[in-house]
């Protein structure tokens, strides 16, 4: 993947995910599915032969794996709690969750600085695509925290989830 392309890529994923923790919203089906699929192309993308190298390849798994750390704690954060009167599980981020997503560019920052002093042989696209794996690992990690106290809290029934579909169904009727 080249620099530019990855930088788009990343921030429009930033973007995007900053956005998804951060507003008041039901915990549906694909808070479940999205993650699960987004580190699953990751892990075929990066691992699979991608031209990375040995070391490119293991910056980019660190990378995710440091992502999934800061997703399990910053989880945490997250709000998570069952609306009386609808019986639905919502979830909200907030001001302190966006800091602590927004963390993750100095984190970046700070990749770019040890792999320069320690001339870890990787150039900025290395850097970017591992950028890529720490949003997708926090994005994974995050889900992981949030769905286990989502899912507590309709005693471990995921048919009490509501569908994407279902949700928008009852936002044009309502």
């Amino acid at each position: 993947m080249n620099g530019l392309l990855a930088v788009v890529l990343g921030a429009a994923i930033f973007c995007y995910m900053l956005y998804r923790q951060c507003a008041r919203r039901p915990v549906t089906r694909n808070d479940f599915l999205l993650p699960g699929v987004a580190a699953l192309y990751l892990g075929t993308r990066y691992l699979g032969g991608s031209g990375l190298g040995v070391h490119g390849a293991i910056v980019v798994l660190m990378a995710a794996v440091i992502g999934i750390g800061t997703g399990l704690l910053g989880g945490q954060m997250i709000r998570v709690w069952r609306d009386q009167e609808s019986g639905m599980v919502y979830q909200f981020g907030g001001w302190r969750y966006a800091v602590a997503f927004l963390a993750l560019l100095l984190v970046r920052i700070a990749m770019r600085i040890v792999a320069r002093q320690w001339d870890f042989g990787v150039n900025a696209a290395v850097l970017n695509d591992a950028f890529i794996g720490m949003i997708v690992g926090n994005f994974l990690g995050r889900a992981i925290n949030v769905g286990a106290r989502a899912m507590a809290l309709l005693d471990w029934q995921f048919d009490a989830l509501p569908s994407t579909r279902r949700m928008r169904r009852a936002r044009r009727y309502s």
